[in-house]
């Protein structure tokens, strides 16, 4: 299975590259790469999170459809976006595990809440559009 992925991507890098042309080519071409593959497109990274057992939230900076959010410490955080009142839970939100990133819904909040069930953790956080 996971060498007919690695067949169907290099035959989809290939259809682009034959499509638009030379794939180091002009910004408008990178661009148009993008949109057909929907890859990710950050615009903005939020200040990182030192996560504890109290939840606490950071400004995102701006809207986007996707977060992209990386546990850079080593115990599992929680973690919910929402506005400027948002909460997070340890038994109730998405949990992102220790050194593991993940992404995530973001549907345009200005905050993302976390918490840790014990301890601390670090999170990095990216908004951005399309798959990361």
């Amino acid at each position: 299975m996971l060498m007919f992925r690695h067949s169907m991507i290099a035959a989809l890098i290939l259809a682009a590259v034959f499509f638009f042309g030379e794939i180091s080519g002009s910004r408008s071409q990178v661009q148009s790469l993008n949109q057909v593959f929907n890859m990710f497109t950050p615009t903005a990274r939020a200040p990182d999170s030192s996560v504890t057992t109290s939840s606490s939230r950071v400004t995102l900076g701006t809207k986007g459809q996707v977060g992209w959010v990386c546990n850079t410490g080593s115990n599992a955080a929680f973690v919910r976006f929402g506005d400027s009142t948002v909460v997070a839970s340890a038994t109730a939100d998405m949990v992102v595990l220790a050194g593991q990133c993940v992404a995530l819904n973001a549907g345009g909040a200005t905050h993302l809440a976390s918490i840790t069930a014990t301890s601390t953790a670090t999170l990095i956080t990216t908004i951005g559009q399309g798959r990361p």
